[in-house]
């Protein structure tokens, strides 16, 4: 009686541990699975919805300026169909990174985020039907004199969003009638 208990009980943990690491992008749409490049050996694995997009985030040891990654991104949706867009999609006429003059290392934007130094990479991709995949790709430094970033800084942090296309055309509507109505304020201003 005493095994037949232990063994019920050993069985309820295991199905518990098989629904605990179950595929959380199970119900994500087939395009958004695809578009998720994540490497092999990553920390942090997190996956959400949020607002009708499918996001993942994660930490990978990729040291910087990231070229690797970088590359792995572009070759992965490129064989996908999707496009690498020249402009960033929330901010219009702002260039992506890898269209900017300079080399790698200047192509990176730079803040300063609670006294750290902040480096930032955007890419945008689009597919035929006008879905958006976006990766953010952030390297944060200490400032030691004048040094912030070395190729010893190895900790990228990596954002994959998919915008499925109707709630990025929303998007796209809201922010034309933002700057419409910023545009007749400032004509009515004059």
């Amino acid at each position: 009686m005493d095994i037949v208990k232990k063994s019920l009980i050993v069985q309820i943990i295991f199905i518990a541990l098989i629904g605990c690491h179950q595929d959380k992008t199970l119900n994500w749409p087939e395009k958004a699975k695809a578009g998720l490049f994540i490497p092999r050996e990553v920390e942090s694995l997190e996956y959400y919805e949020l607002n009708g997009t499918y996001q993942t985030t994660y930490k990978t040891a990729m040291c910087w300026p990231g070229e690797q990654y970088i590359a792995m991104v572009v070759t992965h949706m490129s064989r996908l169909g999707w496009n690498r867009l020249a402009e960033d999609f929330l901010n219009p006429e702002l260039k992506l990174n890898w269209t900017r003059k300079g080399d790698i290392v200047e192509r990176w934007g730079f803040f300063v985020e609670k006294g750290k130094d902040i480096y930032q990479w955007i890419e945008d991709w689009e597919d035929a039907e006008k879905n958006l995949m976006r990766y953010g790709l952030k390297y944060k430094a200490e400032r030691k004199g004048n040094v912030s970033i070395t190729p010893q800084t190895c900790d990228l942090e990596i954002i994959a969003i998919f915008i499925p296309k109707d709630i990025r055309q929303k998007s796209d509507e809201e922010a034309k009638a933002s700057r419409q109505a910023e545009a007749m304020k400032s004509k009515t201003q004059k």
